[in-house]
């Protein structure tokens, strides 16, 4: 977490019909126009890396590397005049195994999942900037924190349902009743939500 925030007029970056480039060499931004397809699994490290993975890395499939960052790194209130909110993916971390469409759409959810908290984030910080006069790196901080832990629980969760079954190796382990459950409740959940979606161009963050 960068130790300087700012308050932000751009939070929600371009509005949703605009056209713009979601990805580098290395980075996806999360879109509902882009699904991540296995070209993007760059990586030949099969790496456990989430935070709260049950999964040992010589027993999974595929591991997306899904994460939410914010942009700029480093920004105060004074100097710097937005702040954004992104869910993305590593494409040069994240690794495949096993190249099936339940494995590939079981990973579309950990990003999906990702993106959904990424814009409870945006929603809390919104309002807490409309409700406090003064700029409160603080409080900023704080709603960044909480819901990031929330994330990486319900990430930990969505894995040990849809691969809760009696064999041991996770692309022979996926519970696909489950599985349809985690897809249907995060696409209902990423409506309510969807106010506070993002579309922005990579190009127009300050990632360095």
């Amino acid at each position: 977490m960068a130790k300087y925030w700012t308050l932000s007029v751009l939070l929600f970056g371009l509005s949703a019909t605009a056209q713009v480039n979601v990805e580098n060499d290395s980075i996806i931004l999360w879109s509902k126009d882009r699904q991540i397809i296995w070209d993007d699994f760059l990586s030949e490290e099969k790496v456990n890396v989430h935070k709260y993975d049950n999964i040992d890395e010589e027993d999974a499939s595929a591991v997306i590397v899904a994460s939410i960052k914010i942009y700029p790194k480093e920004f105060s209130c004074i100097d710097i005049d937005y702040i954004e909110v992104v869910a993305q993916m590593n494409k040069s971390k994240s690794w495949a195994k096993f190249k099936t469409d339940i494995v590939l759409n079981h990973e579309q959810t950990h990003f999906d999942i990702a993106e959904l908290y990424a814009r409870k984030i945006r929603k809390e910080i919104k309002e807490f900037i409309e409700e406090n006069k003064e700029c409160d790196l603080q409080g900023i901080s704080d709603i960044y924190y909480r819901l990031e832990e929330e994330h990486w629980q319900s990430q930990f969760l969505y894995d040990k349902e849809v691969r809760n079954c009696t064999d041991k190796k996770a692309f022979l382990c996926h519970n696909l009743e489950k599985q349809k459950e985690w897809d249907t409740k995060t696409a209902c959940l990423l409506e309510l939500y969807k106010d506070y979606e993002l579309v922005i161009d990579i190009g127009d963050l300050e990632m360095e």
